[in-house]
């Protein structure tokens, strides 16, 4: 994500999960004050996560970021508040990328570096 002038100010304090009307918001809160809420389903990872596993997450980055240990997931401020969606890999990338990592070239790098 390339930092543009605004996004210099949007520093993240702290993150809730709300429902309304039958659906689930992450709530990013600004140190300024402002929050910004979207909708749970742009970010897979946490919807299917168990509400204890939402509620582990570290603020990362001075406040530019957003980690989820247990779940391996990390979300920007500015990605979230510009909607970004998160990225999941499909099972023929996550096929592919187990098949590169037992090929033979790979292991010779593997043992190289």
């Amino acid at each position: 994500m390339i930092a543009t002038e605004w996004s210099k100010d949007l520093i993240a304090c702290g993150l809730s999960f709300e429902r309304r009307r039958g659906r689930s918001y992450l709530c990013v809160h600004l140190e300024d004050g402002r929050f910004h809420s979207v909708p749970v389903s742009l970010y897979p990872s946490l919807q299917r996560a168990t509400p204890n596993q939402r509620r582990k997450w570290e603020l990362v980055g001075g406040g530019v970021g957003f980690h989820w240990p247990d779940l391996d997931v990390d979300l920007s401020v500015e990605g979230i508040l510009i909607g970004v969606p998160e990225r999941v890999p499909t099972a023929a990338a996550r096929g592919a990328s187990r098949k590169a990592a037992k090929s033979p070239s790979s292991k010779r790098l593997r043992r190289a570096g």
